[in-house]
């Protein structure tokens, strides 16, 4: 509960971080300290309420994994206001009617938008194929999110443009010196590919690096310091689980107690025998009420001590050993075997059942570290299945579910980010229609991907930072779908205008998909300033992804276009 509630506070502050980051970076791009931000804002808000609407009819309320898709939404929805706030200032700049220059920008911009949603919405909706049933939400609900920013961007942004009384200036800069000709600027781009080129061979080697974060201690918030004196204060040994122990138990169901008499003597082979390392300690019925064979063995032996001690020739005996032969007499005439009854009621309480009933219930306590997945996956692999005489036991523990999860979302990772690109790639053949346009989106996509898991590689190596885990894997399609979006852009601007120049390509759409793509890192940016450890890996892996993708993007596309894709 206290890791929902830190989830929950910490929601909060991200969101309020991507606001603030989307305005600074739209105000950097466009040179508009109030009107271009606050459209690009009413836009994105309207699609991000329209997206919580939805939740709130068809889930109810968020969880865990999907508390952060308000702010997830803002950055990766502002991305189509960007693009149609930028066109609608060019075309109205060549024609000066504000009426006219919107009817070029949904002209123009429709075809890319709906290519740019449509993979995103596919590289989220492939989270419903995932095992985990936690990222399902996420996936929904964020690809309702795109689909109301695309929506709102056609529809409610020309309103709100007419409604502020017009568009803000453009802005004119150029990014490349005005005494570069359209020859030098293209000898950049290919140096630039050069070099890319070998920077994609560098992170090759850091691919090794890209670690999954198994141990949950990396991903809580840090503990506050007077927990910490408590802690030091206040000696509560196993309970706090350490790095070799823990207190949970794994709990054995059994719909006999002999069978559970068998795991007792599995156990006892493992803890004596076999000096297993990572058993502690186990509890059943066994561990106090000897078995009912053991106690027939015993009581035999107990009767032939009687037969003995009743024999004549001990009636002589003086002293001590009078006492000692009659106190014999009376506890073997005394004796009876053990039950459930004879035991005391702590014994009982411990094994007892909802049902009241006793024996067919117990407990195995392990030595490993319950915060790391692997450990508590291999202990469960040793001791969390068992069969006896062709009857399997019901083993659950806590920790059981925690490698479970683990395992299924890494499973999920890889499975989901090969279909995703398969998709995104499907969706570009269906829609460019072009086989030379397809490859040169697809390799834009791959090599950033290639620097992505690299740049994630190098950060493990250099900082610690940049795992996979369980709350950051969620995002990875939502990446992978915003990735292609930039090389959309640039490719259907290219084809679709024959006025372009590298200059004026790179000036224009460059312009947009660089503040798109930014402010779209910025909403996962705000993850970044929070305390719990898990949230704040979202931000590390989509923001370096993004920002990875945009700039294989820029250099490649570019480049293909003024190569490969030259002006007749």
């Amino acid at each position: 509960l206290n890791e929902v509630n830190d989830i929950m506070s910490d929601s909060t502050i991200s969101m309020v971080i991507a606001i603030v980051l989307i305005y600074l970076i739209v105000f950097f791009f466009f040179r508009s300290p109030f009107k271009a931000p606050l459209l690009m804002m009413g836009q994105v808000l309207l699609a991000c309420s329209l997206a919580m609407c939805f939740t709130t009819l068809y889930y109810g309320e968020l969880n865990p994994f999907t508390v952060l898709v308000s702010s997830i939404i803002l950055g990766m929805g502002v991305d189509y206001s960007i693009h149609f706030m930028g066109t609608c200032q060019r075309c109205f700049t060549e024609c000066r009617d504000l009426k006219r220059a919107m009817e070029q920008t949904v002209a123009r911009l429709l075809r890319p938008m709906f290519l740019a949603a449509l993979t995103t919405i596919a590289g989220l909706l492939s989270l419903l194929i995932a095992k985990f049933v936690g990222f399902y939400e996420f996936g929904v609900i964020s690809a309702v999110g795109i689909f109301f920013s695309f929506l709102t961007a056609i529809f409610a942004m020309p309103v709100f443009i007419f409604v502020a009384g017009g568009l803000p200036p453009r802005p004119r800069n150029s990014f490349f010196p005005k005494a570069w000709s359209d020859e030098k600027i293209v000898s950049f781009f290919k140096r630039a590919a050069m070099v890319g080129i070998v920077f994609s061979i560098v992170m090759v080697f850091f691919l090794p690096n890209l670690e999954f974060e198994y141990n949950f201690k990396n991903l809580r918030r840090p503990p506050k310091e007077n927990v910490e004196e408590v802690k030091k204060s206040i000696s509560t040994g196993n309970a706090l689980a350490s790095n070799r122990k823990s207190s949970t138990p794994a709990a054995v169901m059994a719909t006999r107690s002999e069978l559970l008499d068998s795991l007792y003597d599995t156990l006892m082979v493992r803890m004596h025998t076999e000096h297993d390392s990572t058993l502690r300690s186990f509890l059943t019925l066994k561990t106090f009420l000897p078995s009912a064979n053991d106690q027939e063995t015993r009581m035999e032996v107990i009767e032939e001590i009687k037969d003995l001690a009743e024999a004549r020739v001990f009636d002589r005996a003086t002293g001590d050993d009078s006492v000692n032969i009659a106190t014999l007499r009376k506890l073997a005439e005394e004796v009876t075997t053990f039950t459930v009854d004879s035991l005391p009621e702590w014994a009982v309480d411990l094994l007892k059942e909802k049902d009241g009933s006793v024996g067919k219930i117990g407990f195995i306590y392990g030595r490993y570290n319950s915060s790391d997945a692997r450990e508590a996956g291999d202990w469960q692999d040793r001791f969390g299945h068992w069969e006896f005489g062709g009857e399997k036991l019901k083993v659950f523990s806590s920790q059981f579910i925690l490698a479970d999860v683990v395992r299924a979302v890494k499973y999920d990772s890889m499975r989901m980010a090969f279909v995703v690109i398969f998709v995104i790639i499907a969706i570009l053949a269906f829609s460019l229609r072009k086989p030379k346009l397809v490859v040169m989106s697809a390799c834009s996509l791959l090599l950033g991907l290639l620097w992505s898991a690299g740049l994630l590689g190098l950060m493990n190596v250099l900082i610690g930072l940049g795992h996979i885990g369980i709350y950051n894997v969620v995002v990875i399609p939502a990446v992978l779908g915003l990735a292609i979006d930039s090389t959309i852009h640039l490719l259907v601007g290219w084809t679709q205008d024959p006025t372009y120049t590298p200059r004026t390509l790179f000036d224009n759409i460059g312009r947009l998909v660089m503040a798109s793509s930014v402010t779209t890192a910025a909403g996962f940016a705000g993850a970044l300033g929070v305390e719990h450890k898990g949230l704040r890996t979202i931000g590390e892996l989509a923001s370096t992804s993004i920002l990875a993708f945009l700039l294989a993007s820029l250099i490649f596309t570019v480049f293909f276009c003024v190569v490969f894709l030259k002006r007749k």
